[in-house]
């Protein structure tokens, strides 16, 4: 679905200001506080992100406030080691095929940190296709 299709599907409004180099921005109506869709220069959404508590989560009811020990428990062997993520951080990732699923674990800065602590919570999962999310939210 490219970025027009969206909005006129009425779930969407569009970010009016457009950040050169940076990817254009849809985002949720209200009854979704705290998700975006992140478009490509050919206007495809290559993004789904959540950042909000009450927002989308995935069929197992994962996504922001969940732990690592339970992405650990509903996905087993497909969900990734520990790894560096944008920014410095560190974040898990499932894949399914050309799907992605990745999930930003709190304020982590190192692998070591999060592999010794279940506990560390997600404050960003991200959608994508075709390739690993990068789990950034810089302003763009």
């Amino acid at each position: 679905m490219d970025r027009d299709a969206a909005l006129s599907t009425g779930l969407f409004d569009a970010d009016p200001a457009v950040v050169e180099g940076c990817e254009r921005v849809l985002t949720w109506k209200k009854q979704y506080d705290g998700a975006d869709v992140l478009t490509g220069d050919d206007d495809a959404i290559v993004a789904l992100g959540v950042d909000a508590a009450d927002g989308p989560r995935t069929t197992e009811d994962l996504g922001v406030g969940s732990t690592l020990g339970e992405l650990v428990e509903s996905y087993g062997g497909d969900l990734s080691a520990p790894q560096q993520a944008g920014y410095g951080q560190v974040g898990v990732f499932v894949q399914d095929g050309n799907n992605w699923l990745g999930f930003l674990l709190g304020d982590a800065t190192s692998v070591e940190q999060v592999v010794d602590d279940p506990a560390f919570e997600v404050t960003l999962a991200e959608a994508t296709k075709f390739n690993r999310p990068d789990l950034i939210r810089d302003g763009c």
